[in-house]
């Protein structure tokens, strides 16, 4: 079995060491007998591709959007640590999933991506997102700080990426979704049944709006 890991994963005599230099609550090891990688390293830093059923044609369509997608977030928000893992899951139950540095994504194939390639864009860029926005406290109000400036940042990929009015359209819906959700401040991060309602939906409407009071740098 080949394993796979946030980090460095190196063989030291019959053993596996991994090194990863985010902090972290949790070490996820995904091992598997027909595990292949694909390493991209662009100006940005390195994109690993762990796969066992991926076409080189969608290798390369992955690859080439992950990259745009963290080339825009460093000139638009600043240069980080952008090595980032992209997995392609077995598991059956349970859906895809992110860690800092690493996104694991179940059921994906060629046509899936193709025929819901927005919809990737926005998730990808979410999660990428976070490589910028993962300071504040993840159990708490504050939470808003990395997943509102997440899907906020994801949004704005989408708008250059797909245009105007794909954005809008996004926009437009969290609007209408957002309405009579607790306020951001102090609301109960972990019990208010709205929590994923001000997180994602009304957390970037605030943005948005601000963005439009303030303008662009």
């Amino acid at each position: 079995y080949q394993p796979i890991s946030i980090g460095n994963v190196s063989r030291s005599g019959k053993s596996w060491k991994i090194k990863n230099t985010q902090p972290t609550n949790d070490i996820i090891i995904c091992m598997s007998p027909d595990l292949k990688t694909k390493k991209v390293t662009g100006k940005n830093g390195t994109i690993t591709i762990g796969y066992h059923r991926f076409s080189k044609s969608l290798l390369k369509v992955l690859s080439n959007d992950v990259e745009a997608i963290i080339s825009h977030y460093s000139q638009s928000l600043g240069k980080v640590d952008s090595n980032l893992l992209i997995l392609q899951s077995k598991r059956k139950k349970g859906g895809g999933y992110a860690r800092l540095g690493g996104i694991f994504l179940a059921g994906l194939s060629e046509e899936s991506y193709l025929k819901k390639k927005e919809d990737y864009h926005r998730y990808l860029a979410h999660e990428i997102g976070h490589l910028w926005w993962h300071n504040a406290p993840s159990s708490t109000w504050e939470d808003w700080l990395n997943e509102s400036f997440a899907e906020y940042s994801s949004l704005c990929w989408i708008r250059k990426k797909f245009g105007q009015h794909a954005f809008l359209k996004r926009m437009e819906k969290k609007v209408k979704q957002s309405k009579n959700s607790s306020p951001i401040w102090d609301f109960d991060r972990n019990n208010d049944p709205n929590s994923s309602t001000i997180l994602y939906n009304k957390g970037p409407v605030l943005l948005w709006k601000l963005k439009k009071r303030i303008g662009s740098v």
